[in-house]
């Protein structure tokens, strides 16, 4: 990647539009060659103003209709092969199909199920960057991450189970 960059061949995307206006065929957002299985935990603290509307919460978020609601504000693939059917964006004439595809296939990979996932996300982008654009030595920007993500657990007592 660092040879394609250097020969111009790698959008730097410095106005994070290079996928939206066309100059690049791959978002660099997240998803990258695989599409990313599930989205973000709902978590919901014990000590909440409103149980009642807490506890509703589990069976008003799965329902189909609010399902098939869900791409239209986070972008995300609907969480359910009904509610894909019902989105034209991921059936198989939609623009979005190859995401469904994947899920469907096997492709998708779900993300690791840990509230340190963000921090790993972030570790290892910000080296992709400076590897790919920079020509920045793989090891030491690898190593750095690593430091990263130590610290993070580290600085969140390892993320202890809260007994749920």
């Amino acid at each position: 990647m660092q040879d394609r960059a250097e020969a111009g061949l790698v959008d730097p995307d410095k106005d994070d539009r290079a996928f939206d206006n066309g100059r690049s065929l791959i978002s660099w957002s997240g998803h990258g060659t695989v599409t990313g299985m599930g989205s973000w935990r709902w978590p919901i603290p014990a000590t909440s103003v409103a149980p009642d509307a807490v506890q509703a919460l589990p069976a008003f978020l799965p329902s189909p209709d609010e399902v098939v609601c869900v791409p239209d504000v986070n972008g995300a693939i609907p969480a359910t092969c009904s509610a894909i059917t019902r989105t034209g964006r991921f059936t198989t004439s939609g623009p979005e199909r190859l995401c469904a595809e994947q899920l469907q296939d096997g492709t998708a990979r779900p993300r690791p199920r840990t509230p340190a996932h963000t921090a790993v996300t972030d570790a290892f982008s910000r080296p992709q960057q400076r590897i790919v654009l920079a020509r920045a030595p793989v090891g030491a920007e690898l190593d750095r991450a690593v430091e990263a993500i130590d610290e993070d657990l580290a600085a969140h007592r390892y993320y202890p189970p809260t007994g749920r």
